[in-house]
């Protein structure tokens, strides 16, 4: 009798820690878009490419990989988080529902086709969609625009918004310079990027946010690649680098080979640091 209440009461601990450690859900997982839906619809998401819905209750979490193929899937939360996240085909809405919306990915960004939309939403308010990401950066379609706002009219809506926050060094790279459209690019302050290509900033600098600006707290190396303006309208975008930042590069030409000053508005903060080519530190005055 003894031995049975053992272990019935062995049992009963046991299920409680499963419960307790969410073993049964799908952490760690890989979530393929099936339909059109919302994030947190069961029903948009398989486990397999082409596959079967998932059970009631269960969408993608912090610890998961995500891949957008095919069709529409809406963030209807205002904040999702992921691992890894791919864009191959279809669409990603980051704001559809008229409220502030974030997604944070805590893994690598990688666009290999299809549309990723800062802001779907039609309401006459306006409302921002930022996209922290921790890990690499990468977008390989070979067409413009497409990262962008759409909603409303993309001239007085706010710009959507890219933060790089990881704690190791991140790569970013386009092989369109002019994929992404009224977006705007923050380095945080104790992050670090590597750009591994030339990069454009577009805006006509009559978004309700202003010109599209390209902000940089941390650190930024450019290596021998060039941050220019894309749109042809002066003052239409700008490059920021603040106080206790620090931007790299190799470009033959300089800073001015680095940071095009064409049509560009470009501040160097004057405690801000300048690294060129044979690690020679330089700072702004």
């Amino acid at each position: 009798m003894q031995k049975k209440s053992s272990n019935l009461a062995y049992s009963l601990v046991l299920a409680l820690m499963l419960l307790v450690m969410g073993v049964g859900s799908v952490s760690g997982a890989t979530y393929y878009s099936r339909r059109n839906g919302n994030w947190d619809t069961n029903t948009t998401w398989s486990l397999t490419s082409g596959g079967s819905s998932v059970g009631t209750g269960i969408y993608p979490g912090a610890g998961d990989n995500v891949v957008i193929e095919n069709y529409t899937v809406s963030l209807n939360l205002s904040q999702g988080n992921c691992n890894n996240f791919t864009l191959s085909s279809g669409k990603f809405i980051l704001n559809k529902d008229n409220i502030n919306t974030s997604l944070t990915v805590n893994g690598n960004y990688s666009q290999t086709g299809g549309i990723f939309d800062f802001d779907d939403a039609t309401g006459s308010s306006y409302y921002k969609g930022t996209l922290y990401i921790v890990g690499n950066f990468s977008n390989t379609v070979n067409t413009t625009a497409n990262m962008t706002v759409s909603g409303m009219s993309r001239y007085s809506e706010y710009n959507g918004s890219i933060v790089f926050n990881g704690t190791t060094t991140q790569t970013v790279s386009f092989v369109n310079v002019n994929a992404a459209r009224w977006v705007d690019y923050t380095i945080n302050a104790t992050s670090s990027v590597q750009l591994n290509s030339n990069f454009a900033l577009y805006d006509t600098g009559t978004s309700r946010n202003g010109s599209e600006i390209f902000t940089v707290n941390g650190v930024l190396d450019v290596g021998t690649y060039t941050i220019s303006d894309g749109s042809g309208v002066s003052g239409g975008t700008a490059f920021t680098l603040n106080s206790g930042a620090t931007l790299i590069t190799a470009n033959a030409g300089g800073i001015d080979g680095s940071i095009s000053a064409t049509n560009l508005t470009r501040t160097f903060d004057a405690g801000a640091n300048l690294t060129v080519q044979q690690h020679r530190l330089l700072v702004f005055h």
